[in-house]
């Protein structure tokens, strides 16, 4: 057999590969351990979550909006006297503001402080009435009770003290109703608002459901869109 003989040109030639071998080697290693890094990170472990500790904070936000501004009329109310009389004085005038509850009108107050005077004097006259029927019907009971009475008698006494019952619970109703209309002299705002008319001047007199002394409407405002 016949040996072979390497010549310092082949050894050249043949080491000269290595180089290019181990630069290949090392790129596809370098590749392989970026792809192991990338598969770690996106690895459930490495999403885990974490505990963090909660603060308050101040968010400022600011929003810019375009539109038109359009004027809303507010309601008007008609405000009359439930109780006829005197315009005793008118406290305000076309274009005055008011509150609700404030007093706008007075209609003068001596009729209606006749009327309560009445009605007590009348209260008091049926209430010594009632009184007296009742002394007389305990008389005339005692005298049925004796015998020395007819039935028809007490009868007629126990009429005559429902009677003057009745009259007593008559007087107090009219003695109510009358310091009801004294509530009445003063004429209140029903809503806050500017005064647009006055149809009545001092000392005017009204007729109840009729007058309108004054006319309330309810100041305009404004709202976006």
């Amino acid at each position: 057999m016949a040996a072979s003989v390497i010549t310092p040109a082949g050894f050249r030639r043949k080491f000269a590969k290595w180089p290019l071998i181990c630069g290949v080697l090392v790129a596809a290693a370098a590749a392989g351990w970026l792809l192991v890094r990338q598969r770690t990170a996106n690895s459930p472990a490495a999403n885990a979550a974490r505990w963090v500790t909660p603060q308050v904070r101040d968010v400022t936000s600011m929003v810019n909006a375009t539109g038109t501004v359009k004027l809303k009329t507010g309601a008007e109310v008609r405000v009359g006297a439930q109780l006829s009389g005197i315009v005793r004085r008118l406290n305000v005038t076309v274009g005055s503001r008011v509150q609700q509850g404030d007093v706008i009108a007075e209609i003068d107050a001596r009729p209606v402080q006749a009327k309560i005077a009445q009605a007590q004097a009348q209260l008091s006259e049926s209430q010594v009435s009632l009184a007296k029927s009742a002394t007389d019907f305990s008389r005339t009971k005692g005298l049925f009770d004796a015998g020395l009475i007819s039935r028809q008698q007490l009868e007629d006494a126990t009429s005559a003290l429902d009677a003057a019952k009745a009259a007593v619970t008559a007087a107090e109703s009219g003695l109510e109703a009358a310091k009801v209309d004294l509530a009445y002299v003063e004429i209140r705002a029903p809503i806050g608002g500017t005064v647009a008319s006055v149809s009545t001047q001092q000392g005017e007199t009204v007729a109840a459901s009729f007058a309108t002394p004054t006319r309330v409407g309810a100041g305009s405002c404004c709202h976006g869109r």
